[in-house]
């Protein structure tokens, strides 16, 4: 009976044991990666490059926020007609302290990366910082925004050419700038569905401006679409730099073969050109015919919402608004009446507030101070810009419901003109109750003219609203017509390189993602890199010098370790469904008596092991990652060249750095060394490629004709050099199928 009762205790203390044990590990790892990481030079600079990116991108935000839009305060013009720009400014408000501090740390950026260019760059924010200063009435006003728009298109200019899009830096900026707008959004939504279905607000009523522009920017014009438009530039930048860049080396040798090459582009034309002909037709004819029978019935319903016809539709307290029945029923004219309507209930309004506050007058300045202020944000600007209250609509009303999409849009950008005021007139408002000094009659004249003041502004912030989402539906057609346009460009890449690429071709060119590493002298072909493993378990020994991630999932007996998420922005949609998004870390070269991993896998599975060495890059995809070692970095591939797009794609995940990967497949793989090749007979589907070293030269076989190229899909032959793992289940005789998932990513994306 007491040794059954002691077991119970000794559990207890084992595991105990190893959670300590357990808990030593993880505080070892932390601390060693800290120091190693302040040590390694690499990283290091790594740290400054995302820092310069992140701060040269928020240099940016007085163009991305203006009130004119990012690409309306380019139009120089414009602002030189005037004699200074008008009320509110041309660019968003910059605060000094703010941005004279994105100058101090791009500098220091700059000469810490030591690259000349970049210390340009930093004066973006230098002249942003003194034209927060500036007044548009003064002199230097113009010369100081002029200079502004100028170093901003130099930014631009550095980040296409030396920039990542798909970079943490730019991510970060996304989510901060995006959260604004989102934010403004989700709550507009929890007010249309409390008042139409509760009755009545379930949120307090305030500005909802704090975060990341109301940190830079005093005074600013938010707007989703103007955000979508800087990341629709910043992609068309570093698009069209990749497009030449990368196919720099293989332009020299079609020009060399000219007339093959025109061959081979008549070829590809033949193949491609019911994919232009759609773009033609449905950008020319079909989408300015719909958008006009669109445009035409919602604002036909907006018109009689605000003449209040048919009355049996309308709410019953309805008020006509008669210039309205008088408009051209087309979108900018109908807008422009509904700022004209909204413009006279918010002066009927404000005249009604500044009786309020005049009968206020008995009351403290204390008490003043906290009672104008409400009735400022009720009554003078409301939460929702009067005149746009949405109606109810029958499900089927597709006008109805554009007639209130259009309201929405007004009252969206309305609202982002709002906050900053507001905000603005609370400031004022305190520091009138400061300067009157006790002196109630004072305090409530000073209150009484910065009303009147705002309402004077009102119509000129309402007009700009208008404006932006003029201008918003205006860049929606150029963005789409961008999108289209660089889906074309790549699918008429896609039919050239099948052309060129294709095992009957003229050309003695290979598809292949890299310039041989050989040829650099980096490795030999004759050590052994991969290996395959059929008997389980596989065993980890820290006489190798590793430490191991390990898929969750798997069976692993003996070693210490504790969930991490390595890679925490890399390929996080696919590694969150095959289960490998959080692995278990597995430290087995910190420890005081490491053990070896034994780690197990079932008797249809295969397991994969590459050993990447200093100047290997493996192509490879995380749904066939069971495990890797420390040492081992994931980067993303970008290419448009033509080796590339032959796949399909212009997105490539690689493993580089030194260290193993371990993938797993269910049946038998082939590795292809460098001195392996398929013979002319054998044809592989794509999709049997389990990872492969970027420098590996393939033959294409497809059929190419117009059928081939949009449902078909092609097949692959590995050549002499590089390295590649195939899933032999996967070999196929004819042209591979074209799966709905492998059309949308090839002809219905530009990467």
């Amino acid at each position: 009976m007491a040794k059954a009762a002691g077991q119970p205790r000794q559990r207890t203390t084992e595991r105990r044991r190893r959670k300590s044990a357990t808990i030593a590990v993880r505080v070892r790892w932390l601390k060693s990666s800290v120091i190693k990481a302040l040590k390694n030079a690499e990283i290091r600079e790594k740290l400054f490059a995302f820092l310069f990116w992140v701060c040269l991108l928020l240099s940016l935000t007085p163009l991305i926020f203006s009130f004119k839009g990012i690409f309306g305060s380019f139009a120089i013009a414009e602002l030189l007609a005037v004699d200074a720009a008008p009320l509110p400014g041309w660019v968003a408000d910059p605060k000094f302290s703010v941005f004279l501090t994105l100058a101090g740390l791009m500098a220091s950026c700059a000469v810490a990366l030591r690259i000349p260019t970049y210390i340009l760059a930093s004066l973006t924010p230098v002249v942003a910082a003194f034209l927060g200063l500036a007044e548009p009435a003064q002199p230097i006003f113009v010369p100081l925004t002029l200079a502004y728009c100028l170093l901003a298109f130099i930014s631009l200019a550095i980040f296409g050419l030396r920039g990542r899009f798909l970079s943490p830096a730019v991510a970060i900026f996304a989510i901060f700038s995006f959260f604004d707008s989102a934010a403004i959004i989700l709550l507009d939504t929890v007010h249309w569905i409390s008042f139409n279905i509760f009755g009545g607000s379930i949120l307090d009523s305030g500005s909802y401006e704090g975060f990341l522009p109301g940190y830079l920017l005093d005074d600013y014009g938010a707007s989703i679409v103007d955000l979508i438009s800087f990341f629709v530039l910043l992609v068309s930048l570093r698009f069209s730099v990749h497009l030449v860049n990368d196919n720099k080396q293989i332009a020299g040798t079609l020009w060399a073969e000219r007339k093959n090459t025109r061959e081979a582009l008549i070829s590809a034309v033949g193949m491609w050109w019911p994919l232009a002909v759609a773009f033609i037709v449905l950008t020319v004819w079909a989408y300015p015919k719909f958008d006009a029978f669109v445009e035409n019935r919602t604002m036909t319903w907006l018109q009689n919402m605000l003449i209040c016809e048919p009355a049996n539709e309308m709410a019953s307290d309805c008020i006509a608004y008669e210039p309205a029945r008088a408009t051209a029923v087309e979108f900018e004219p109908m807008m422009r009446v509904l700022v004209d309507y909204s413009a006279a209930q918010v002066e009927s309004t404000a005249n009604q507030a500044i009786q309020d506050i005049a009968n206020l007058s008995i009351q403290t300045a204390d008490d003043l101070k906290h009672t104008v202020y409400p009735i400022l944000a009720t009554k003078v600007l409301p939460e929702r810009m009067p005149g746009t209250n949405t109606r109810g609509c029958r499900k089927l009303n597709i006008p109805c419901h554009g007639a209130n999409g259009a309201k929405s849009l007004a009252n969206s950008g309305y609202r982002r003109l709002r906050d900053p005021p507001l905000r603005a007139l609370e400031r004022q408002i305190e520091n009138a109750y400061v300067f009157a000094n006790g002196n109630v009659e004072a305090f409530r004249q000073e209150t009484t003219r910065l009303i009147q003041q705002e309402v004077i502004n009102y119509r000129v912030r309402a007009n700009i609203a208008i404006d932006k989402t003029v201008y918003g539906l205006k860049l929606i057609a150029i963005f789409s017509f961008l999108y289209s346009l660089m889906v074309l460009i790549k699918t008429y890449g896609i039919a050239f390189s099948r052309v060129i690429f294709d095992y009957k071709s003229r050309y003695t060119l290979f598809a292949l993602l890299a310039e041989s590493d050989r040829a650099k002298g980096l490795f030999s072909s004759d050590r052994n890199i991969v290996a395959v493993h059929k008997n389980s378990p596989l065993i980890l020994s820290p006489e190798e010098g590793l430490n191991y991630y390990i898929q969750g999932s798997r069976q692993v007996a003996s070693g210490l370790s504790f969930p991490w998420p390595p890679f925490p922005f890399k390929g996080i949609r696919k590694r969150l469904f095959a289960k490998n998004y959080v692995m278990q870390f597995y430290n087995l070269t910190g420890g005081s008596s490491p053990d070896s991993v034994a780690m197990h896998f079932g008797a249809m599975e295969r397991l994969i092991s590459v050993k990447i060495r200093q100047g290997d890059r493996f192509v490879f995809d995380f749904p066939n990652v069971v495990a890797f070692s420390t040492g081992i970095k994931v980067k993303t591939f970008v290419t448009l060249s033509l080796h590339g797009l032959v796949f399909g794609k212009a997105l490539y995940r690689i493993a580089e750095g030194e260290g193993v990967i371990i993938f797993y497949i269910e049946g038998e793989p082939t590795v292809l060394s460098a001195d392996d090749y398929d013979s002319p007979e054998v044809r592989r589907d794509a999709k049997s490629l389990v990872a492969w070293r970027l420098d590996t030269p393939f033959r294409i076989q497809s059929k190419l004709t117009m059928a081939g190229l949009l449902a078909s899909g092609y097949n692959i032959a590995k050549q002499d050099g590089g390295a590649a793992v195939i899933h032999n289940n996967q070999i196929t005789n004819g042209s591979a199928k074209m799966g709905v998932a492998r059309f949308v990513r090839t002809f219905l994306s530009p990467v």
